[in-house]
């Protein structure tokens, strides 16, 4: 699964930019570990506020912050996306001439979780700014890789919820989002159901690229129409199955007998 992102920046209502980021790697691990064994996502890293650095042609950096008062989920072809909006951002100098935007920061009450930076792969001219004009910034963090159904709801465990009304944003750990159940198939003919955990295998924090690993074990599959070809993976709670992805699996070339057990290596990866 690859998980990324992008700011977009609108000065007076029209689009101006469009910036790729980089997501930090604490939320990296922490969203992978949700996955993996149903750990609590941290609520110190749902976004609360978005943030700007711009340059003054006096030579000094200037910082801007706005509370985020928009959240949205949406659906991109096969990406799932989760968007934070804030306006309000007039941003000045000290001696009101224009400003280069240079950064945007997705943040939380304490720390930052994603950037933005505007020299890294900007699709359009850094915007210069004056100070009467208005910027609103929207920052999208995108999921591809795996059932839109799923993937949605990854990305609320990350968005949070507001917490009775207070102001106060945590993470949406009431969802269930570890992939636990296995069924195969030979084409749409069920042959067998198992469940099955993940460990973490590979932790590169710096990479931003973790890992996860289980082998699969289907004991005493019964034929029915010939060899299994297909595995699909669930989230299941209580019986409530989200649908995970679909893995094609080829057996040991023709030599599959009624009965035998089909071990099926499954590796959940997460990169930016």
């Amino acid at each position: 699964m690859k998980l990324k992102g992008q700011a977009f920046l609108y000065l007076d209502g029209e689009k101006i930019a469009v910036w790729p980021n980089t997501i930090w790697a604490d939320v990296f691990k922490d969203i992978l570990d949700k996955v993996i064994d149903n750990s609590d996502y941290d609520d110190s890293l749902v976004p609360t506020r978005l943030a700007l650095q711009a340059y003054g042609g006096d030579n000094f950096s200037y910082n801007f912050s706005q509370p985020i008062t928009g959240r949205n989920f949406g659906i991109d072809g096969s990406d799932s996306y989760i968007e934070f909006v804030a306006n309000g951002f007039y941003p000045t100098s000290s001696d009101l001439q224009p400003v280069v935007i240079s950064q945007v920061f997705l943040m939380s009450d304490n720390k930052t979780l994603a950037q933005a930076d505007s020299q890294d792969g900007n699709l359009y001219p850094n915007p210069n700014i004056r100070y009467y004009q208005h910027v609103q910034i929207k920052y999208r963090i995108t999921l591809s890789g795996a059932e839109t159904d799923w993937m949605i709801q990854v990305l609320r465990v990350m968005m949070g919820y507001e917490y009775m009304g207070s102001g106060n944003w945590k993470a949406d750990n009431y969802r269930f989002v570890q992939p636990n159940m296995a069924k195969l198939y030979k084409d749409a003919d069920y042959l067998a159901g198992t469940s099955f955990d993940l460990s973490l295998s590979i932790n590169q924090q710096g990479a931003n690229y973790q890992r996860a690993d289980s082998n699969i074990m289907f004991e005493g599959v019964a034929l029915a129409s010939g060899e299994p070809n297909k595995v699909s993976i669930f989230s299941n709670v209580s019986g409530d199955e989200i649908k995970v992805k679909d893995l094609t699996i080829s057996i040991r070339g023709g030599d599959f007998i009624s009965g035998d057990s089909v071990l099926v290596p499954f590796h959940l990866i997460m990169y930016q």
